[in-house]
């Protein structure tokens, strides 16, 4: 089923981080590697996941307690993916970001 629950979520929430990397690399590049634009896509993905699951489906205010797990293993999970991102983007000379 297409538009279901879990696909609105996701969809909210990795067009949010999406569009906040690409904010994130286009203004402050110079002050946020590879891993800090990843960091932030990845905090920015759970935090709309749980404001979208409790605004469209679950409307209660518990599930903002999920949100401290949720940052630090958005901080986790967007480290470990910008490290690789970031070394494969060195191993990679058609890939070279900004100079």
């Amino acid at each position: 089923i297409l538009f279901n629950p879990l696909f609105i979520i996701s969809l909210s929430a990795g067009t949010s981080a999406a569009l906040i990397m690409g904010f994130v690399f286009k203004f402050f590049y110079g002050k946020f590697s590879v891993i800090g634009i990843s960091i932030w896509g990845a905090l920015v993905f759970n935090i709309v996941q749980i404001i979208v699951a409790n605004r469209v489906f679950v409307k209660k205010s518990e599930i903002y307690y999920l949100l401290p797990p949720g940052i630090f293993f958005s901080v986790v999970s967007g480290l470990i993916t910008g490290i690789i991102a970031f070394y494969f983007i060195a191993k990679n000379k058609t890939l070279r970001m900004r100079e």
